[in-house]
């Protein structure tokens, strides 16, 4: 009997196959032999926009069937070193993630959901692939592409949670009398 995950799967397998390509929150690698490089980058993507997640043991140029010669247990531990906090992360800062086996089709595929950083407080975004550093290794997902982070959306991401000496300062030649109070308590209720 199917569970109710490997059913969701399934449906959104059959979905994939249907566009022909992977898409803004799913993103299918065949991982045979080795995890691939561009793993990293997706992950950086995810981390960066809304999430994501990434199937591993499927080929996406073959109709997105089970890739053959896949072994998850080996993808997982590539996977697990390379998500360790610390010496070895091959990304940074590393991700909210959770990892788990499915079958499709009968075959073993790994499933990695990735969960976006924005919302987490006290997290130094953007996240990016340690190898390429943050200028050229930071990304965001666009459809079912991973695009490298401009400089500005680095520079935003980066100051995103850093609070400014100009939103603390008084506004010179202004008293308590200058504010709207019904304004100024919908703000404070709106906390």
């Amino acid at each position: 009997m199917e569970s109710s995950d490997n059913a969701s799967l399934a449906a959104e397998v059959a979905r994939l196959r249907q566009l022909g390509s992977d898409d803004a929150v799913f993103e299918v690698k065949s991982a045979v032999q080795k995890l691939p490089k561009s793993v990293w980058v997706s992950i950086s993507a995810f981390a960066n926009t809304s999430g994501g997640t990434l199937i591993l043991g499927l080929d996406e140029s073959e109709g997105f069937t089970p890739a053959s010669g896949f072994q998850p247990g080996r993808i997982i531990d590539q996977l697990t070193a390379g998500l360790r906090e610390g010496h070895g992360a091959r990304i940074s800062p590393v991700p909210p993630y959770e990892i788990r086996t499915e079958t499709i089709a009968g075959s073993p595929v790994v499933l990695v959901d990735i969960f976006p950083l924005r919302p987490l407080p006290n997290v130094q975004l953007p996240c990016y692939v340690v190898s390429q550093g943050i200028k050229h290794g930071s990304y965001k997902r666009v459809h079912d592409q991973d695009q490298r982070l401009s400089p500005y959306e680095i520079h935003i991401l980066e100051n995103l949670k850093q609070p400014t000496e100009i939103d603390i300062q008084a506004v010179p030649g202004t008293t308590i009398d200058d504010l709207a109070t019904d304004r100024a308590v919908a703000v404070l209720d709106a906390l």
